[in-house]
Order: structure tokens, then C-alpha cells, then sequence
């Protein structure tokens, strides 16, 4: 969207991390009730700029869709619905948890047990070295192809398979 505001994308994001985490995690570690009503209202005003902040901007895209028909035609639900489903919680006087407590320790070792392992198992600089030795013709082979040095390409191949992680090479593949 025209203007670009990461600031406000960083705050929605923010919001809604906070909400679902307290959604998936709560019965770990409850929040007091005015944590829990600070979170939900948080919520509606999120949605409610998003709301606002989509009517008011330039365009939806590069090709000039102006962004009021974005959100007439399906757009408008990415926020009513929320704000729905916070309101009625807001009014049971509840913040309905979505697992309980023996679930949610599992989601959590779960996930820690998923992010550490990703970050444990990335290639770094040794797995760079493998990969340039392994594939050290075929980047000589492309550097005379393109006319540039070989050791450009293999500084390209090495930034990229250093920072690669193997969740990543997994979701590249899916889609």
C-alpha cells in the first residue's frame, strides 16, 4: 500500500502476537483480567485503524486498485470479523483460552524444540565451505557463462547457503 508504514504493520503485528499468544498460552501462565481486556480492546483498535488506514490509502497495489474497492469487496472481513469475535468476548466477560494447560506445555516444547533445532542445524560458514567445494565447477562454469569472477559467485553461494536454514529449504520447496 502507498504510503508503506512499517511502524504500523509492526504494531498490528504486535497486537495480534500478543492476542494469540495469550490465546494458545494462557492457561500456562494467566494474565490478569485487565491484561486480558487491555489485549482484546487492543485488538479492536488495531482493526479498527487497519480499517481506517486501508480506506485511506492511495492504492492496493502496483496497479493502481484503488484500496476502497479492496476492502468493499472481501478485504472488510479480515477486520470485521476479528473485531466481531473480540467484542462477544469482551461482552461474555471472558477471554476463552484455545488449549489447556497439559496442551499448551506441549505446544511450547514443540515449538522451542522446532526453533532451537532450525537454529542448531543451520549450515553456517562450514556448511558454506561444503557447498562451495561440492559444487566448485559448476560455479566456474557459471562465472565464465556470465563474465565475472568466480569468486563473486561463490561469495553469493556462500551468503546464501550460511544464513539457509533447514525450515527454509522445506517451505521453498511447498510452494
Amino acid at each position: 500500500m502507498n504510503p508503506a508504514l512499517p511502524w504500523f504493520r509492526a504494531s498490528l503485528w504486535t497486537v495480534f502476537a500478543a492476542y494469540w499468544t495469550v490465546r494458545l498460552f494462557g492457561e500456562l501462565w494467566p494474565p490478569s483480567e485487565g491484561l486480558q481486556r487491555l489485549i482484546l480492546v487492543g485488538v479492536i483498535l488495531a482493526c479498527a485503524a487497519a480499517l481506517v488506514r486501508g480506506c485511506l490509502a492511495i492504492t492496493a497495489d502496483v496497479d493502481a486498485v484503488p484500496f476502497l474497492l479492496v476492502i468493499a469487496f472481501g478485504g472488510f472481513s479480515l477486520y470485521a470479523i476479528p473485531v466481531l469475535m473480540v467484542v462477544w468476548q469482551l461482552l461474555e466477560g471472558r477471554f476463552p483460552f484455545a488449549v489447556g494447560d497439559r496442551p499448551a506445555q506441549v505446544l511450547a516444547l514443540t515449538l522451542a524444540a522446532g526453533l532451537g533445532g532450525n537454529m542448531l542445524l543451520a549450515p553456517g560458514e562450514r556448511g558454506a565451505a561444503r557447498f562451495q567445494r561440492r559444487y566448485a565447477s559448476q560455479i566456474k562454469m557459471a562465472a565464465e557463462e556470465w563474465g565475472v569472477s568466480p569468486e563473486s559467485i561463490s561469495s553469493l553461494a556462500a551468503d546464501g547457503q550460511s544464513g539457509a536454514h533447514p525450515w527454509e529449504s522445506l517451505l521453498s520447496v511447498s510452494r
